[in-house]
């Protein structure tokens, strides 16, 4: 195909209804970490503080991080 096809957009392109389907799946690997059910003195929270979109993978590179910098205290003392 030549670039001349694609320089004017026609339309909206046609899309069988057998292809649309559902809602996508989470990418999310994991929403919890440590121990759920231990009582602490001291919570954190990933807030934004603007109204935006924020990625899967961004929020999945702050979770690997924080499990980093949490680890040395043990597997279950946090």
């Amino acid at each position: 195909m030549k670039a001349r096809n694609f320089r004017e957009i026609k339309g909206m392109p046609y899309t069988r209804r057998q292809y649309m389907g559902g809602i996508p799946g989470s990418k999310i690997v994991k929403f919890t970490m440590g121990n759920p059910t231990a009582e602490f003195s001291h919570t954190v929270e990933l807030v934004n503080l603007k109204e935006g979109q924020i990625r899967h993978n961004a929020l999945e590179s702050a979770r690997i991080a924080a499990n980093r910098a949490l680890e040395p205290l043990g597997r279950d003392n946090f």
